[in-house]
């Protein structure tokens, strides 16, 4: 900013100098940066109050010394020989109006990066698959997962596959089923293992040779019909998957693959964030994805992020029709997603979301709704219609339709206690079938009444049928979703 050598050689005299008046000229303000601006700005807005007061500073030595400062480190710069404040306070107007330009400049870039950002929030009881979605958009948007997550997926699952044997096992010999174990061999297997600690680091307890001893008693008829039973109160999807690979897992030179990481049951705590940006054309809309666990000891969290969310992504599992909490054995899967969403959905931070539900499992729905009929859940279904898997996902949805449109009274008065007065809704529907195809569209202005007034709103709610653990088919999916939150967001900032 200034020469070097005119600073040494000055600097041996600033004692001298500090005492004399000192003598400024202006000079253009394009020359002067924006640090020696602000300093000056500061020295200069503090002691302007009066010119009795600036002349008094001027006599204070201390003051000047730190003048002095100032002006050595860029006095030739900013003034010159005579001192004009007319002329620094026209220097310091054009500065601030530089600042102001570059303030509106800068709120005009946040609110276009405002129009073009999408907060997204992943909902849905513990259970229901949520977060292998929310893997599965990482994957596709990130193009890999992080490797601290894959360097421990082989011990996440061979705790899955050790929590869940000793489970079986211990499950097989409280009700007596031991008998029913073919061979002495494998009923001392079983006792075994239900005796072995499934809470401090399970995982560390598989070995080669327990390994081998675990898929001989999977493959016993009597521990299938075992898990049969156990999997109506605790989550076991994945099990046969695990426990037939069993072998492949203790190795320890295991690979643990893509289709394995999106398998591993694991609770979600706390709350989870990712972003990512996507192109289109010329635009760039970022999409920031937030995952809560689904848990009733983590809905306390919900509320943290419900503010400011454009879009719900709502998961829920079809194949839980026959199941029960594993929290709460008195409460069925189903009553518990239906009425979680109710309550949800009816909350006044989301009188203008829009919600997508995410029927997921469909591939373990359609071959258990052979065997299980519907009536095990709903007694009153039409006989005829109990093993129909498509009847049984029109009447799902049509469940989920009223209370989004329509919430009972002990919805709204959920959040009418916490939350204060809620408003009904008003949208459309549409249903997207496993190939992505359209078979319900909009359902006209159907709306809720409160207080004896129509309150009329812009969300809507869509439906798809998923199976998280499908790569291809989520990815489809998830790429529709996305051609869905971009209108939204073209359609915001006006570019629709």
């Amino acid at each position: 900013m200034f020469n070097k050598n005119n600073e040494h050689s000055k600097s041996t005299s600033s004692k001298s100098k500090s005492k004399s008046r000192l003598k400024v000229q202006p000079v253009l303000v394009s020359d002067v940066s924006t640090t020696d601006a602000s300093m000056l700005y500061n020295n200069d807005s503090n002691n302007s109050s009066s010119s009795s007061e600036s002349k008094s500073r001027h006599n204070n030595s201390n003051n000047n010394k730190k003048d002095g400062n100032i002006l050595k480190k860029f006095g030739k710069k900013l003034f010159g020989k005579k001192n004009s404040r007319k002329s620094i306070n026209g220097d310091i107007a054009s500065l601030e109006q530089i600042s102001n330009k570059q303030i509106s400049e800068r709120m005009a870039e946040e609110e276009l990066e405002q129009k073009s950002t999408l907060d997204i929030l992943l909902l849905g009881a513990g259970g229901s698959g949520k977060t292998t979605v929310f893997k599965q958009m990482q994957k596709l948007f990130h193009g890999f997962i992080d490797e601290k997550e894959m360097e421990f997926a082989l011990d996440d699952i061979r705790e899955n596959i050790m929590v869940d044997m000793i489970d079986l096992c211990k499950y097989n010999m409280d009700r007596g089923y031991t008998t029913k174990i073919e061979s002495i061999e494998l009923r001392e297997i079983c006792s075994r293992i239900a005796s072995l600690n499934s809470i401090d680091q399970p995982n560390s307890l598989l070995t080669k040779s327990l390994s081998k001893e675990i898929y001989l008693l999977w493959s016993s008829p009597s521990i299938k019909e075992t898990w049969e039973l156990r999997k109506k109160s605790h989550i076991m999807d994945n099990t046969p998957y695990f426990l037939d690979n069993v072998q492949h897992f203790a190795n320890p030179n295991c690979i643990v693959t893509f289709d394995d990481f999106v398998r591993i049951r694991d609770q979600t705590t706390g709350i989870i964030q990712t972003e990512f940006f996507v192109e289109n054309g010329r635009n760039k809309w970022l999409f920031k994805i937030t995952d809560v666990g689904g848990q009733r000891a983590e809905r306390r969290k919900w509320l943290h992020v419900f503010a400011g969310v454009d879009v719900v992504i709502y998961v829920m599992s079809l194949s839980a029709y026959d199941q029960v909490l594993y929290e709460d054995h008195n409460t069925r899967c189903w009553d518990e997603t239906l009425n979680l969403f109710e309550k949800t959905a009816a909350n006044k931070s989301f009188k203008e979301t829009d919600f997508i539900i995410f029927m997921n499992k469909s591939d373990i729905f359609d071959e258990k709704i052979k065997v299980i009929p519907f009536d095990t859940y709903k007694p009153d279904y039409p006989k005829d219609q109990i093993n129909d898997g498509e009847s049984v996902k029109n009447w799902l949805q049509q469940e989920f339709q009223t209370r989004f449109f329509n919430p009972s009274n002990r919805a709204r008065q959920y959040n009418s206690n916490r939350y204060g007065r809620n408003n009904g809704h008003n949208g459309h529907i549409v249903y997207k079938n496993n190939n992505n195809e359209e078979e319900k569209e909009d359902i006209g202005n159907g709306h809720a009444q409160n207080g004896g007034h129509d309150n009329k709103t812009k969300r809507g709610i869509h439906f798809h049928i998923t199976c998280a653990t499908d790569t291809n088919q989520i990815e489809t999916v998830v790429r529709c979703v996305q051609i869905e939150l971009i209108r939204k967001l073209m359609s915001r900032a006006a570019l629709l």
